[in-house]
């Protein structure tokens, strides 16, 4: 199991500068530390959380200043996006950085920002089923609208996974012979290791090669800290102002909400790898950040950790 980084990318008061530069200096520490990839989320008119419009042009920044890790998007709101445009600028992405380049999709889930966009937010699913379908065709055949895509991109299809936690979505994603991405957490669902494990029955029975990507929330510490209890308070404020589903009252019950676990590092590594051992995930995607916190500080819990998790991996896999 390969061990990958999700940055939330809440600005928590610094400048998009700050926020930018600062995944430039966490990517280069997370390889260092010998973490097999980044990944950071789109969002589009969105100033408090995952403030990156713009995904692949950030990670062409990080690509300049690393060598070997992975660079993903966990994910892309594809009917927010021109399917061909998409394609070229992530063959962009992948040939500034010598095919390290990874592109998660998705239906999206923010519905102020498609009225904004002039995209009828019912329609997300049909709109996402036929552009990740048309993402494909111009990754299998090289061809947009009977040109060549330029530049070209070598095993694109491979590049490509669906951020889906459903069985019927785990099942497309199979069905298409792309990548699965799992959240951190489920709507509806305290814990999503038994959904996600089900869901990744029937990719894997459709797509044996497929690769099945999981992530977590881990904090190094205890819910007492008062660091997480405000970056909770501020997630749950970002979601009333977008107008979705607020968190549960009580610091406890919005931890479990967003499946936060907790504990010392060697505790915590332990945590981490016995809560995903029934989906037997291909990689990990940890979230050491709850939200707002700065470069330095995660570039530090990174260094905590990782050692931790990675000789946990190195065990069980001995073993």
């Amino acid at each position: 199991m390969d061990i990958g980084l999700f940055l939330p990318l809440e600005p928590a008061g610094r400048s998009p500068r700050e926020v930018y530069s600062g995944v430039i200096d966490v990517a280069q520490a997370a390889e260092d530390l010998g973490l097999h990839s980044i990944w950071i989320a789109s969002r589009h008119l969105s100033a408090e959380y995952a403030s990156v419009p713009s995904p692949l042009v950030l990670l062409a920044a990080v690509a300049s200043q690393t060598e070997r890790i992975r660079l993903g998007t966990a994910v892309v709101s594809m009917p927010l996006e021109s399917t061909f445009r998409l394609a070229e600028d992530f063959a962009t992405l992948d040939a500034i950085s010598r095919g390290r380049a990874r592109l998660g999709v998705g239906s999206g889930d923010d519905p102020p920002a498609f009225e904004a966009m002039g995209v009828p937010f019912e329609s997300h699913k049909e709109v996402t089923s036929q552009r990740v379908t048309e993402l494909i065709g111009i990754f299998d055949s090289g061809n947009v609208g009977g040109m060549k895509l330029h530049p070209p991109i070598s095993e694109g299809k491979s590049k490509l996974a669906l951020g889906a936690q459903s069985v019927g979505g785990a099942r497309w994603a199979g069905e298409l012979g792309i990548g699965l991405l799992q959240g951190r957490a489920e709507p509806g669902n305290l814990d999503p290791t038994a959904s996600q494990a089900a869901a990744a029955k029937p990719y894997r029975e459709v797509h044996p090669e497929g690769r099945v990507v999981t992530s977590r929330n881990a904090w190094i510490g205890s819910l007492e800290d008062q660091e997480l209890a405000e970056a909770i308070a501020r997630y749950d404020g970002y979601l009333r102002a977008r107008g979705r589903a607020p968190l549960p009252e009580g610091l406890a019950a919005s931890a479990e909400k967003m499946h936060i676990l907790t504990g010392e590092p060697e505790e915590l590594a332990t945590k981490l790898a016995s809560d995903v051992a029934s989906i037997s995930p291909d990689e990990l995607l940890v979230t050491v950040d709850p939200g707002g916190m700065e470069a330095g500080l995660i570039q530090k819990r990174l260094s905590e950790l990782v050692p931790h998790l990675l000789a946990r991996i190195s065990k069980k896999e001995s073993a």
